[in-house]
């Protein structure tokens, strides 16, 4: 017998059932399947993301390690291509110097890290501040004293007088203006290289008054002119010589960078560094004393609230790091220069160290800047003081309210210090002026 009407509906209805139940998972195999697909492709690039974040923090690091080491004088220039490999992969580094252009650090780093790649530069550029000391000797309404046999190779400039002692043998190899007068001195041409600079200009000397002087050149009076051998032209002229203002050095600027250092020592106090010490940037909240034979080595700008006593043979200097760039040392106090003392620039022959003191003192026998006899020395600058200068001592340019020379000194001026760059120190004139990302492969 066939089937009957029931059983043939209910076979039907099972087969059905079943069609829609194997539909059903055919559709929630491809969910899953999908959903898998995609967990996976989340998963990579979620892995990916991290990679590339590791790659940007490892380049990152890289930069900085480059930019603390180029900075600071333990650590030779790292100029070059390296490789640093971390845990989670390796930073290519490139540090090059552009072409004519010794100032300047491009740093390349191309990090890697489970094929991701993240690449970053860096330029740093040399920061500087160039001044001008255009006179041997500037002095201000302090005056200008030359004692017997002393002698400047250069220009002196005084808002005041400019006063020898023995016409004969206080000597300018230079030209001389003075607001005021000047009086029982010498501007001479040089007869006798080495022991004077050699010129071509014609000498002149300018002054409201010129008296008691000997002048191998041009004279040029306001007021009066007497008793002086001019071999060149007379002149009168309708006003004397205008006020120069002094070389515009920046001490609140140089107080903030050395302060920026930390005290030394670290509680405040008195400071004596031991022989080859290296200071700099720092504050001293005291004295500073070189003590006598031993060599201070200068990294960066020093603030004395004290005085500095540089004693018998004893040398304080820039690093060699300041290849031909000047440093900077200030006082509050008095500074004290005895015998045989040097203050040095790098060893460049455009390098100086300039020495400030702003204390108020003019008194001849407790100047602001004492200089003592035999000394060796570079830039000296007392604003509000006097600056003196002991018998044979040797200087460069002194800037003082007011400056005597003793017997038998000689300052000779230099060429470069028209144009003198200073800098806050070998690491810390590097400056960043652009960090940026570029795309690998740029």
């Amino acid at each position: 017998m066939g089937l009957s009407i029931l059983e043939k509906t209910k076979e039907e209805s099972g087969f059905s059932m079943l069609i829609t139940v194997f539909f059903l998972l055919g559709i929630m195999s491809v969910i899953i399947i999908s959903l898998g697909a995609l967990a996976l492709s989340d998963m990579k690039q979620l892995r990916d993301m991290v990679a590339s974040t590791k790659a940007y923090y490892m380049a990152e690091g890289a930069l900085e390690d480059a930019i603390f080491r180029l900075k600071s004088t333990s650590y030779d220039d790292p100029s070059g291509d390296y490789i640093l490999n971390f845990q989670e992969g390796s930073v290519s580094m490139s540090i090059t110097t552009p072409p004519l252009d010794d100032d300047r650090r491009d740093i390349v780093a191309t990090a890697d890290s489970k094929g991701r790649v993240r690449k970053e530069e860096v330029t740093l550029s040399i920061q500087s501040t160039e001044k001008s000391f255009f006179y041997a000797i500037q002095a201000g309404n302090g005056h200008f004293y030359i004692d017997n046999n002393a002698l400047v190779n250069g220009n002196i400039y005084s808002n005041g007088d400019i006063i020898g002692v023995n016409k004969n043998n206080s000597i300018v190899y230079g030209n001389a203006i003075a607001v005021g007068t000047i009086d029982t001195v010498t501007i001479s041409d040089c007869t006798d290289p080495p022991d004077c600079l050699e010129t071509t200009d014609d000498r002149e000397a300018k002054a409201d008054i010129l008296d008691n002087c000997v002048i191998e050149g041009d004279a040029y009076y306001t007021d009066s002119i007497s008793d002086c051998d001019v071999s060149g032209s007379t002149y009168h002229e309708d006003s004397p010589p205008e006020s120069v203002p002094f070389p515009d050095i920046d001490i609140g600027f140089w107080k903030t960078e050395a302060a920026d250092g930390g005290l030394l020592p670290t509680g405040g106090g008195d400071y004596t560094p031991s022989d080859g010490e290296k200071i700099g940037p720092n504050k001293i909240d005291g004295n500073l004393t070189i003590e006598g034979g031993n060599t201070v080595y200068i990294e960066g700008p020093i603030w004395v609230t004290g005085g500095i006593i540089i004693e018998n043979n004893a040398t304080l200097r820039l690093t060699s790091g300041y290849e031909d760039r000047s440093g900077i040392i200030i006082a509050d106090g008095k500074v004290e220069l005895r015998n045989g003392g040097k203050v040095q620039g790098s060893g460049d022959d455009d390098s100086y160290l300039l020495v400030v003191s702003t204390d108020f003192s003019l008194d001849d026998a407790a100047p602001a800047i004492d200089i003592r006899n035999n000394s060796e020395s570079g830039i000296f600058y007392a604003p509000n003081g006097m600056v003196v200068v002991g018998n044979s001592a040797s200087i460069r340019e002194i800037t003082g309210l007011g400056i005597h020379l003793n017997e038998n000194c000689e300052i000779t001026y230099e060429t470069g210090l028209e144009s003198v760059e200073f800098t806050t120190g070998p690491g810390g004139s590097w400056q960043v002026t652009k960090w940026h990302e570029v795309k690998p492969g740029d």
